[in-house]
């Protein structure tokens, strides 16, 4: 009767143990797209002003900014002398601060 006791319990860890694992590891898939996302977002933004200081369009910029990064929220601005791409890149979970970039070239 010492092995009817302990009946089940190797199931019942595998049905705790086995969802803790896979939501560990989507966590860790989710900040590493988060990052792989920022890293693209500076990317573009640099690439983006500096066609910009060469003559390119703000909307032929702005159109490329949405099509390479969906979810960041893009701001051009153009002055005299000095033209700048900024975005945020929103966090994956709420609690988390956005990721703000910005890149400006001098034209």
């Amino acid at each position: 009767m010492l092995w009817g006791s302990d009946r089940g319990t190797v199931t019942a860890e595998v049905a705790i143990g086995i969802p803790a694992i896979l939501g560990v590891i989507g966590l860790g898939l989710g900040a590493l797209r988060w990052g792989v996302d920022a890293v693209t977002a500076v990317s573009v933004a640099t690439e983006s002003a500096i066609s910009l200081s060469r003559g390119a369009l703000v909307n032929d910029v702005q159109s490329q900014l949405s099509e390479a990064n969906r979810s960041t929220d893009w701001v051009v601005s153009v002055a005299a002398d000095r033209v700048c791409v900024s975005g945020s890149v929103p966090a994956p979970l709420e609690f988390l601060p956005p990721i703000e970039i910005s890149r400006c070239v001098n034209a």
